[in-house]
């Protein structure tokens, strides 16, 4: 029932659920080199770029199960070859690789050269994100200044001469307003 070499039923088909139950259940009675190769072969099976989308829901619905009875040796090892297929650019099975660990928060797992640049990245991305959203809020408040420059001078230019009473309601359009009026004021009455 359970055969990952050859033409065996992960390999070939989507397995329902119910059948992927009970073979986790069958987990548990693994002995320890046991768990740890097939641990190994359902991680050869999963990464090559050529797996199926039924192997890689199959595979993805075992490992959590799995992942529990797996030795650190063994866990160290899924995360050293996710570190090789990064070194050589073998993307697509870094992506794949990746995925497994992420399944069951297993990125300790990864040598730390590669937790380390993995957290770079994360805070180069941060800092970009973070001095776009201040490039915006310089435009934001340049823009807001030149809107209310805009208003006084169009407030004193034509409003100066009315006494309290005969003011009317003034509406300022910003520049990037979709109306076809670009940062004027005008009255309304």
């Amino acid at each position: 029932m359970f055969k990952i070499r050859g033409q065996g039923p992960i390999k070939s088909k989507r397995l329902p659920k119910d059948e992927l139950k009970k073979i986790a259940a069958f987990f548990d009675g693994l002995e320890q080199d046991q768990a740890d190769n097939l641990a190994a072969g359902l991680f050869g099976i999963y990464t090559p770029a050529d797996a199926t989308p039924e192997i890689l829901d199959n595979v993805r619905s075992l490992w959590p199960d799995l992942w529990p009875l797996v030795s650190e040796d063994t866990r160290n090892e899924v995360g050293i070859k996710l570190a090789r297929f990064t070194a050589n650019a073998d993307t697509d099975r870094a992506i794949r690789a990746r995925e497994l660990l992420d399944l069951v928060g297993g990125s300790s797992y990864l040598p730390e050269p590669e937790r380390v640049a993995e957290i770079e990245q994360v805070l180069d991305d941060l800092k970009r994100a973070h001095e776009a959203h201040m490039r915006n809020y310089a435009d934001r408040l340049y823009q807001d200044t030149k809107i209310k420059a805009l208003t006084k001078a169009w407030l004193e230019r034509n409003l100066r001469p009315k006494s309290p009473a005969q003011i009317a309601e003034v509406v300022c359009i910003p520049r990037d307003s979709p109306s076809k009026v670009n940062g004027e004021c005008r009255e309304v009455n």
